[in-house]
């Protein structure tokens, strides 16, 4: 996006600064051409305001004041390439300028305006251009990462590389490092940025980087956010989906309603491995109680363990059924 200062470096256009030297570093947003003695009612914030002087007061303090309502609606500069009818500039308007860090330039009347307004529209649709690229080339490298890296943590690697920057993923409540990314080395950050992710994962995005972002970059930085948030929610889905298959699977077993050899093609398919063993005491109301023992049988668990126990009164006795992983 083409600031003040580029649009004064441009030779052809012959652009002087008048007042307002501190502001230049404003960014434009677009061009806009308007004689009438209120430009503020038809300007919008970051537009380059373009006239002929002749919607100018002639009065000093009427001048700042003038001055004073434009710097309200936020403009990014004003160029002013006066007629010979026009009224002049008064000094306590050019000292208003440098005491509200607004730029006001000076240009000549032969310079058309449509001129000025092409090199600053061209610069906005370029900058435009450039993000949607941006953020095609972002889209791609997550496509990319996806057919690569079955891992969340191999993707945001991919990401990180593609961007040239760290990204971590944090618990936005706990403060814990949920995945990250480093390609830079602590000596290479300058900037360090934290991005809150939508959904329910309440996780945020730090990005840490070598230099500050710019403006451009935040429909970057918004899409990125976004991808990850996607990716978030659905291991949350996943997950999700997870819990309830094992508690119907470990209810299953409880209730005997499930043999174990029906139940190890589920646990082989989520990477279990180790022995399973079942033991417990079961009694039933119409006959007194009896202890079964279940001996091991191999299958594929995790090596931790897990312990589902149940317990019944039976004839004011209590049955406890335990299952062990």
């Amino acid at each position: 996006m083409r600031t003040v200062q580029n649009l004064i470096a441009i030779d052809p256009l012959k652009l002087q600064v008048a007042a307002g030297m501190a502001g230049i570093g404003r960014t434009i947003t677009w061009a806009h051409t308007v004689d009438l003695p209120d430009p503020w009612r038809w300007v919008s914030p970051g537009d380059l305001v373009m006239t002929t002087g002749v919607g100018l007061p002639q009065a000093s303090q009427q001048q700042v004041e003038w001055l004073e309502q434009l710097v309200q609606s936020n403009p990014s500069a004003l160029v002013i390439a006066p007629r010979q009818d026009a009224t002049d500039l008064t000094q306590a308007l050019l000292d208003a300028a440098d005491r509200l860090h607004f730029p006001v330039l000076r240009a000549s009347f032969q310079l058309e305006f449509v001129k000025l307004s092409h090199q600053v529209i061209e610069s906005v649709l370029q900058a435009q251009r450039e993000r949607f690229n941006a953020s095609e080339r972002l889209f791609q490298t997550y496509a990319e990462a996806l057919r690569k890296q079955p891992e969340m943590a191999g993707r945001l690697s991919i990401l990180a590389n593609a961007l040239g920057m760290n990204l971590t993923i944090e618990d936005a409540v706990s403060g814990l490092k949920i995945v990250e990314a480093q390609t830079l080395s602590p000596v290479d950050v300058d900037h360090i940025e934290r991005i809150p992710i939508g959904g329910r994962a309440r996780a945020n995005l730090i990005i840490s980087s070598s230099a500050r972002r710019s403006p451009d970059d935040s429909i970057l930085v918004r899409s990125l956010a976004g991808l990850l948030g996607v990716e978030l929610e659905r291991l949350m889905i996943q997950r999700d989906l997870q819990r309830a298959e094992g508690a119907s699977l470990l209810r299953s077993l409880v209730d005997s309603t499930t043999e174990f050899t029906l139940a190890l093609p589920m646990l082989e398919r989520h990477g279990l491995t180790g022995t399973l063993v079942m033991s417990g005491d079961t009694a039933r109301p119409s006959r007194p109680m009896v202890n079964r023992r279940y001996s091991s049988l191999p299958c594929p668990v995790r090596a931790n363990a897990v312990a589902v126990r149940r317990e019944r009164t039976v004839d004011g006795a209590k049955s406890k059924s335990d299952i062990n992983i």
